[in-house]
């Protein structure tokens, strides 16, 4: 049987604002480790925990198309896939946090899902 791959957004239970963007073969196994269910996950997962998934995007025919897309969807102001509607992105860098938003009137999972969708359909 064909591996399918899956990239995910999680969002804290804990602290609303936080977020995290990855990639598994396996979601709900993943998301257990995030949780800390079961052992591994992110070392930055583990301070805001409890996390539930919002997005799973999936349909990639491999794990670099997949580990492509994570990486697009972290820095959506490097990648080349929004080239062209990065006016209607703003990206700023304080304090070393890197920050970006789509729309000032959209909360910051809404902003994640219309970047999520420029890059799966451009």
């Amino acid at each position: 049987m064909k591996k399918k791959y899956y990239c995910y957004l999680l969002v804290s239970k804990r602290c609303p604002g936080h977020t995290y963007i990855g990639y598994t073969t396996d979601p709900d196994r993943r998301l257990a480790q995030h949780n800390g269910k079961v052992q591994g996950g992110a070392k930055y997962t583990k301070r805001y925990r409890p996390w539930k998934r919002k997005i799973l995007v999936s349909g990639f025919k491999s794990s670099h198309d997949a580990l492509m897309f994570e990486w697009a969807w972290k820095h959506p102001s490097k990648t080349r896939f929004l080239k062209g509607k990065k006016d209607r992105i703003s990206y700023s860098n304080k304090n070393n946090r890197s920050s970006w938003t789509w729309d000032k009137r959209q909360s910051g999972v809404v902003q994640i899902i219309a970047i999520c969708l420029v890059i799966c359909f451009s």
